[in-house]
């Protein structure tokens, strides 16, 4: 879901409590909301097949 620089970036940011402060601050940023717009697009666009945990399925489809 990330770019290769980003995804580059966190591998190479350290252990755990590095990596999460890494997307601490990346989402912190000015345009924070639309990287989470790039990360939805990117999952929409994929020709992979991507297995949802069953929570996700569960509130895609609650109520209907």
């Amino acid at each position: 879901m990330l770019s290769t620089q980003t995804f580059n970036d966190y591998t190479a940011a350290g252990d755990l409590a590095m990596r999460r402060k890494f997307f601490e601050d990346w989402y912190a940023k000015k345009d924070g909301g639309g990287k989470k717009v790039d990360s939805a697009i990117r999952i929409f666009d994929s020709t992979v097949a991507i297995n949802y945990p069953e929570y996700l399925i569960e509130a895609m489809t609650f109520g209907s």
